[in-house]
């Protein structure tokens, strides 16, 4: 007797981000110091995805929010922007979503990640990141630097800082 098994395989995922260029960060913003937060309590491993054909990607959105705080401060770094365990200036960041489906009629994926920010003075603002590509990782890894970058450009944001 023979046994045949279709099992699909899972990946879990981190995200590759891209680089964000600091000409999108004034001036104001610069030699001035940070604190960086991962607010994201979740460490559980859920779906963000399928790919078709039984392949899914899993991922962990509290490493994903430690790739976007590591973004953001290599970012912020080229700008003159210290990133410091004890600022009075502080961004708690959390990766609350991130999703992939497949778009342009089944030739490419979508992703979207969800970004929330909370200020040291308890504005709470969501980012989001929505990019296309044929490839489901490089959608998300497209999208998740979009929402990073969205964030960095913010004038609430930047506001903030620079006060």
């Amino acid at each position: 007797m023979l046994l045949l098994a279709i099992v699909g395989c899972a990946s879990t995922y981190v995200p590759r981000p891209g680089t964000i260029e600091p000409d999108i960060i004034p001036e104001t913003v610069a030699n001035k110091t940070l604190t960086l937060v991962n607010a994201q309590p979740s460490s559980e491993v859920i779906n963000i995805g399928s790919a078709g054909m039984g392949r899914s990607l899993d991922s962990n959105l509290q490493q994903w929010t430690d790739k976007a705080i590591e973004l953001t401060a290599k970012t912020l770094k080229k700008k003159g922007i210290r990133v410091i365990d004890d600022s009075t200036k502080v961004l708690k960041l959390a990766i609350t979503r991130a999703h992939f489906d497949s778009a342009a009629g089944g030739w490419g994926f979508q992703c979207t990640v969800n970004l929330n920010v909370e200020t040291g003075e308890r504005q709470l603002i969501e980012f989001v990141g929505q990019r296309k590509d044929w490839k489901y990782v490089g959608s998300c890894n497209k999208a998740f630097t979009e929402a990073v970058s969205v964030m960095l450009s913010d004038e609430k944001i930047q506001t903030y800082i620079s006060q």
